[in-house]
């Protein structure tokens, strides 16, 4: 978040950016927003619709509490919309992942010859359980050199949550979009070969195997979903991937 309030500042964007630690631990979103709209004297807000259910009905009672206008925009890091699903799930008694992934593979044509999928059938699970073969090396995973907001949060981290679970080092994360976009790449040339093979695979001492590395990214929005699968179809179309 630091990294992305200090590239949109530099992009000339007004930013008001609100610390962790520069404001009470009992301090609730809703305060915060409010500070912000008196102190600027805020007639309109645009947020994201949230994808926590809490959250959301928090901010449906701003227009009202603060009494501006309050406009919510669909998050673009989901390919199908809240009304969609509800109207895809409405008759079905049971809501099957296997039918949704189908219908998304046919909205967005991924995959497909016509309403058909390419290679004849929907997925191919049973070719995901191969053992790890002997002297399997998988390649390193992404690793980005720290900055120093990178360690500064770092210390922060240790500081303010010294019982966190985890380790924070070896940092191997993105923390931009030009870094997440890096891993995304690397994914793509180095592992995605033979991701499918050893998919359900474990190895002692080989935390990362052949997986994507790439929720983090795509969760908080550094990637997106169908950007991910785009990349995918154009490498299969140069005849880069199987």
């Amino acid at each position: 978040m630091r990294h992305f309030a200090n590239e949109l500042t530099q992009k000339y964007y007004q930013v008001s950016y609100i610390k962790f630690d520069s404001i009470p631990t009992s301090s609730t979103l809703k305060e915060q927003v409010g500070h912000v709209v008196k102190k600027n004297k805020i007639r309109r807000l645009i947020v994201t619709r949230p994808n926590e259910y809490h959250t959301l009905q928090n901010i449906l009672t701003w227009e009202n509490d603060f009494g501006i206008s309050v406009e919510l925009k669909d998050d673009d890091r989901f390919l199908c919309s809240e009304l969609e699903f509800k109207n895809w799930a409405a008759d079905r008694k049971q809501l099957r992942m296997e039918l949704f992934y189908r219908q998304m593979r046919k909205k967005y044509s991924i995959l497909m010859e016509g309403d058909k999928p390419i290679g004849g059938q929907w997925n191919f699970d049973k070719e995901n359980r191969k053992p790890p073969k002997e002297k399997l090396a998988p390649p390193k995973s992404y690793f980005n050199e720290p900055d120093r907001i990178t360690n500064e949060v770092k210390i922060f981290i240790e500081e303010k949550f010294p019982e966190h679970f985890g380790d924070i080092e070896p940092f191997y994360f993105a923390v931009t979009r030009a870094q997440a976009l890096n891993a995304l790449k690397l994914f793509m040339s180095e592992r995605l070969q033979q991701f499918g093979d050893y998919q359900d695979a474990m190895l002692e001492g080989e935390p990362w195997m052949y997986h994507s590395h790439i929720s983090f990214y795509l969760n908080c929005g550094l990637l997106l979903p169908l950007e991910c699968i785009n990349w995918l179809n154009r490498l299969i179309e140069q005849g880069k991937h199987p």
